[in-house]
Parts: structure tokens; sequence; C-alpha cells
């Protein structure tokens, strides 16, 4: 029942409804609850991808928490490297991180000033 009180909720108002997974994340601490977190904030980055600001905020949260579902003790237990969600929540992580850079790309607000090594 619960999931499908999400589920109208996401579709009346995707963000508010992320907003009230995310509070239910940090009630319960749901490995489970991460992973639909990181896929929806992706999901959601690419529907607003005309409005950058709001798609790079998306976009970060993705990363967040599918880094978090990855690596976080604190949800417990940890997942099984062989489990193909594993795999797909390296995926949402890896295409929100690669989202999130080609946005601040086309802002063009990389800073070159100061590098570790010079440019060749």
């Amino acid at each position: 029942m619960r999931q499908n009180v999400l589920d109208t909720a996401y579709k009346d108002d995707p963000i508010a409804a992320l907003q009230q997974i995310d509070h239910t994340l940090c009630n319960e601490k749901d490995r489970e609850t991460l992973f639909v977190l990181a896929e929806l904030c992706y999901l959601e980055g690419k529907k607003h991808a005309n409005n950058r600001d709001f798609a790079m905020r998306l976009y970060l949260s993705g990363a967040v928490y599918a880094y978090a579902f990855l690596f976080d003790p604190v949800f417990d237990p940890q997942p099984s490297k062989y489990d193909s969600q594993y795999r797909l929540a390296c995926d949402f992580y890896n295409w929100s991180l690669s989202e999130l850079v080609e946005i601040i790309k086309k802002k063009n607000v990389f800073v070159y000033e100061r590098t570790l090594m010079p440019l060749l």
C-alpha cells in the first residue's frame, strides 16, 4: 500500500515525492530507499534538462544517493557486488556524474587558473 501511495504522489508531484522519500530515508535508514532515490533523481534530472541549475541539483543528489547505496556502512546489509542492483547503482552514479559534468561544461564554470600540472 505504501508503494502505491508513493507511486500516486510521484505522478502528481515528483519533487515533493522525492522529498517525502528522502524524509523516510532519514528515519528508516533503508538501503533500498537509497537505490530508489538514486534512480528517480537521475530520471528527474533528465526531465528537467532545460533548467540546468535544477537538473544539476537532481544529478548531484542522485550521485550522492547512489554512492551511499554502494558504500555507506550505516545502511546494512552491504550490497553484494554480484547483485544486478549493485551494478545498476554504479551506473546511476556514473550517469549522474556524467550529466553533472556536461551541464557544468555547458555553463562554462570550469576554472583553469590554477592547476597542479601545466597544460601542454
